[in-house]
C-alpha cells in the first residue's frame, strides 16, 4: 500500500490529528498513561481498516559492512538488520558513528567495504524513498509552508498534489500556517514542516538524524509524541539517531547501542510497547541494560 493511500486512511472521515493546540501550533505534553496506541491511534484497529501485510524480509540489510577514513576505522564487518515496519533507534556517544551510519543508508556516504540494501535494492546513492530529517529543518526562507513541503515533488519533475499537500500539513498540525514564511515558525513548527516535506516524496523508509537535539525538552517530548504518532499510522519503517538513552526507550522497538567495538555494535536492547511513560519500572530495567552497554556507571 502507497503512502498516498495510507495518508488518505488516516485523514479520511475521521481525522485523527487535529487536537487542541498550544501558541506554537504543537500539541500538549505526554500523556502519562500512554502506551503504544493512543486515542488518536484508534481507528487503526477499526475492524473495517487493516494494517498492510508486513513483509517478512528486512527493510533495510547492513551486509558486512565497514567505512574508514584514511587510517581511521569507523565499523568493521557491521551487520545489522531493519524489520519492516519496526521502529530502530541508534544510540550511542559523540564519535560512534551512528550518523555516519545513518548517512550510509541514506546513500550520502557510501560504505569502504559490504553493502546495504533497502527493501532488495542496494543502496547507491541518495533516494527520495529514503527520507532524511535532519538536525535543522533547513526549510527555504523566501518560499511558504506549504511550498517548502512540496518541494521534492518539484525536484522530481512531478506536479505537487496539493489536496496531498494539505492533508500532510493537517497531520503534522499546520493546516494553519501554511501561507506563513519559515521564519514567523518556532523551532518544533520548523521540524514538522521539514517532516511533511519528506513526507510528500512519500518515502518507503524515514531515517532521523537527531532531529530534536536543538529544541527545549517540552517541545522534545511533544515531538516524541508526533513521530511516533505519525510513524505508526502510516506503517513507516524509521530509523532514529540519538545521543539520549530516554528518548531512544521512548521511541525505539529496539535500541541499537553503539560503541568502539570493531563491529560498531556494542549491544542491542529490544524495548517492548514503545510509547510508556519514563518513570515506568521496565522503562528503568532498559536504561539500566542501556546504560551498562554505554559503559556508564548508573550508579545502580
Amino acid at each position: 500500500m502507497s503512502l498516498r493511500t495510507r495518508l488518505k486512511r488516516v485523514t479520511g472521515v475521521q481525522n485523527p490529528t487535529k487536537r487542541q493546540t498550544d501558541r506554537d501550533g504543537m500539541s500538549p505534553s505526554h500523556d502519562a498513561d500512554r502506551g503504544r496506541k493512543t486515542a488518536s491511534d484508534s481507528s487503526r484497529d477499526s475492524p473495517t481498516e487493516t494494517s498492510p501485510e508486513r513483509s517478512e524480509q528486512p527493510a533495510v540489510v547492513v551486509d558486512t559492512v565497514s567505512k574508514r577514513y584514511e587510517e581511521t576505522v569507523v565499523f568493521e564487518d557491521l551487520e545489522l538488520r531493519v524489520g519492516d515496519g519496526e521502529f530502530l533507534c541508534l544510540l550511542g556517544p559523540s564519535g560512534c558513528g551512528k550518523t555516519t551510519l545513518l548517512h550510509m543508508l541514506a546513500g550520502i556516504e557510501s560504505p569502504t567495504g559490504g553493502e546495504i540494501r533497502a527493501y532488495g535494492k542496494p543502496v547507491t546513492g541518495p533516494d527520495y524513498r529514503r527520507g532524511v530529517v535532519f538536525q535543522k529543518p533547513l526549510l527555504y526562507p523566501w518560499l511558504s509552508v506549504r511550498a517548502n513541503v512540496a518541494l521534492g515533488p518539484r525536484l522530481r519533475g512531478e506536479q505537487p498534489d496539493y489536496e496531498r499537500i494539505e492533508q500532510l500539513l493537517d497531520l503534522v498540525s499546520l493546516e494553519d500556517v501554511g501561507d506563513a514564511p519559515p521564519g514567523s515558525l518556532s523551532g518544533g513548527m520548523a521540524q514538522r514542516a521539514s517532516l511533511a516535506r519528506t513526507l510528500a516524496n512519500e518515502p518507503e523508509l524515514l531515517l532521523f538524524d537527531e532531529p530534536f537535539s536543538a529544541l527545549d525538552e517540552l517541545t522534545k517530548r511533544t515531538l516524541q509524541d508526533e513521530i511516533r504518532r505519525i510513524v505508526d499510522q502510516l506503517d513507516l519503517t524509521a530509523v532514529f539517531v540519538t545521543h539520549d538513552v530516554e528518548e531512544a526507550i521512548y521511541l525505539g522497538d529496539r535500541v541499537v547501542v553503539l560503541g568502539t567495538e570493531e563491529t560498531g555494535i556494542a549491544g542491542i536492547e529490544s524495548v517492548e510497547g514503545a510509547g510508556r511513560p519514563h518513570e515506568q519500572p521496565d522503562s528503568l530495567d532498559h536504561r539500566r541494560r542501556i546504560v551498562n552497554l554505554l559503559g556508564v556507571d548508573n550508579g545502580a
